[in-house]
């Protein structure tokens, strides 16, 4: 359970971070980032890169096809955009209803 903590970033860190850069521990970053950092994400709560088994878990998820499954170890997350949209609120609601579908914990 503790990978949902990074899902209380927006409630964690101080109000003025407005986005942070999210990456498992098993990330290696061997080059600059800074291309990542400067997605753009208005009216958007997360970016991140498309998970290998992206349609399977779709499908088990329940995620609509226009939609993207990304992989959670390394994201882009607008705090702003989370906060204003009680985004980890609604995570919280979607963990607790799936509970079963839940498979990897991210």
């Amino acid at each position: 359970m503790l990978t949902y903590y990074r899902l209380l970033a927006s409630d964690i860190l101080p109000k003025d971070i407005q986005k942070v850069i999210y990456l498992d521990c098993d990330i290696a970053v061997v080059s600059d980032i800074k291309p990542l950092w400067n997605v753009e994400l208005t009216g958007k709560a997360i970016a991140g890169v498309d998970d290998c088994d992206e349609e399977k878990n779709r499908n088990r998820l329940g995620i609509p096809a226009h939609s993207t499954y990304i992989n959670a170890g390394v994201a882009l997350y607008n705090l702003e955009y989370w906060l204003e949209n009680h985004v980890s609120e609604l995570f919280f609601e979607y963990v607790r209803k799936n509970e079963t579908k839940l498979l990897l914990m991210d």
